[in-house]
């Protein structure tokens, strides 16, 4: 079963928002990986400046949380966040 994780709304800059998700919201993830096979992390919605910190984000859990499956989608969408979780 793949689990969802909303990501609380993070600061508009990206280093301020990397910096509060990895300090505040990554321990969160961590303890909810521990509990399921794969988990797809929700963000909201960002500039394009944001897409290195999450993908890098994502990346480092996936393989640093072995054999679960770790991925991300941004948006707001109901329907985009449901095909993330349909796998």
């Amino acid at each position: 079963m793949i689990a969802r994780f909303d990501v609380p709304r993070l600061p508009e800059a990206p280093l301020a928002a990397s910096s509060r998700f990895h300090a505040q919201v990554l321990p969160q993830v961590m303890a909810r990986l521990a509990e399921v096979d794969a988990l797809v992390l929700v963000f909201a919605p960002a500039d394009h400046g944001h897409a290195e910190w999450r993908g890098a984000a994502v990346a480092g859990l996936a393989r640093d949380c072995p054999p679960r499956g770790v991925n991300g989608v941004a948006s707001d969408t109901p329907a985009a966040v449901a095909a993330a979780l349909a796998g």
